[in-house]
């Protein structure tokens, strides 16, 4: 209950206002955009402590006055069924055509779906990108299938003339040059011309070749997009690496290579595990990169996220290095996310010194704590050697250019402020 005095006239205003800005319709609604938005289960208003504060925000309502999750999720159908009609006549009318990208996700319980979305100018001149379809996926993710989902929902939305059927954004997955086959079919449109291809995921598909080579049937979609002569792509691919990498390595020939490197360890464990070549060029990198510097980093990142034991050794080598508490953590990488390779790359530079330090100590303990006859821990076959961490510093710098072109990309062009017109 509210504590206030209803007999004195300040009181009653600040009930009376309170009342009347209050709607249980309206906090329905809120709550609603607030579940939906967040990606929330919808039992979460069920919950004591939710209760609690909303409670507590507005002491003149009750727990009847919230919605149980099972309403929410009948809210939820009624608004999508409402929407149907409108949106419909939205895309109908829409000034220009209609494009689309589409991609597979699959949830932590392995359940897989086939996000469509949609992008068109309405009738308004206003810019929009709706998600058209959230369509479970079963059995085989081939393109036939993907093309049948695909041509499913835009019958369900009425979008059925090719004229207002525009261009599809998609990564270079096969199965999607077979469904754009099947949906080019479909609505008499030439699939490659309506095929626009994810400049992201060349971008991946690149860099990652560059950091741990890549079967050369991977690079045949990356070719086809610029030419058929692989050879000759290979040969600039080559000759822009040879440049960079001469101007990097005679900028550091006076450098000391032994310095930040490991105190008190044999010459031969200075050494890489995966040891460059001598003369570095497009050829010999690309076999280099296969096991190479990026690659012992990552393989450091499996140790340490196998081992809480090591992860707690990189940490306090850390602490060992600096004098302080803080720490940062490792950089994992991952497949599907090429800058989480950069990001990784720039971690282990910023932790190299300490790095240098976590290596000593294992190696130490390894040493001097009887476990000398147990087998040399797995993680110190990836100890990075000077030269190779001057590859990490050239590979960093060799990414620049991705990361710009990266950014430029990012965005789906919908100004959110008053800007130059594009």
């Amino acid at each position: 209950m509210i504590d206030a005095d209803l007999n004195n006239p300040h009181d009653q205003f600040l009930v009376s206002r309170l009342r009347g800005r209050f709607s249980s319709k309206g906090l329905r609604i809120l709550l609603l955009d607030w579940i939906t938005y967040h990606n929330l289960p919808f039992n979460i208003v069920n919950t004591e402590r939710f209760q609690r504060i909303l409670l507590y925000g507005n002491p003149l309502i009750d727990v009847t006055h919230i919605p149980s999750a099972k309403t929410l999720l009948r809210m939820l159908e009624s608004e999508y069924r409402g929407a149907v009609g409108p949106v419909t006549e939205v895309l109908r009318s829409a000034r220009s055509q209609i494009h689309f990208s589409f991609d597979g996700w699959t949830s932590k319980s392995y359940t897989s779906f086939l996000g469509i979305n949609a992008q068109f100018i309405d009738n308004h001149f206003v810019q929009h990108r709706i998600l058209l379809g959230l369509r479970p996926l079963s059995g085989r993710h081939n393109g036939a299938s993907l093309a049948d989902e695909v041509a499913d929902t835009l019958a369900f939305w009425q979008i059925n003339d090719p004229d207002k059927i525009g261009y599809f954004t998609l990564d270079n997955a096969a199965n999607n040059d077979t469904c754009m086959d099947g949906l080019a079919f479909e609505h008499g449109f030439s699939p490659e011309e309506r095929r626009i291809r994810c400049a992201a995921h060349i971008f991946n598909l690149c860099v990652r070749a560059m950091l741990y080579g890549s079967k050369r049937e991977n690079f045949a979609a990356i070719i086809a997009a610029d030419g058929d002569d692989q050879d000759d792509d290979e040969e600039l691919v080559d000759q822009a690496i040879d440049e960079a990498l001469d101007v990097e390595m005679e900028d550091g020939m006076d450098e000391d290579f032994e310095a930040n490197t490991a105190v008190g360890i044999p010459e031969e464990d200075l050494l890489s595990s995966h040891p460059a070549p001598e003369e570095i060029n497009g050829a010999t990198f690309r076999e280099y990169s296969q096991n190479g510097a990026p690659g012992m980093l990552h393989n450091t990142g499996i140790q340490l996220r196998a081992s809480q034991q090591l992860y707690e050794q990189f940490l306090q080598s850390q602490r060992k290095e600096s004098g302080h508490e803080s720490t940062l953590h490792w950089v994992f990488n991952n497949a599907t996310r090429w800058n989480s390779d950069m990001r990784m790359m720039e971690r282990a530079l910023r932790l190299r010194s300490a790095l240098n330090t976590f290596f000593n100590d294992v190696q130490n303990r390894w040493e001097t704590e009887g476990l000398g006859d147990k087998p040399k821990p797995a993680v110190l076959q990836y100890r990075l050697s000077a030269y190779d961490w001057k590859v990490i510093e050239v590979l960093v710098k060799l990414l620049k250019p991705f990361e710009i072109a990266t950014k430029q990309l990012q965005g789906d062009g919908i100004p959110r402020r008053e800007v130059d017109v594009w």
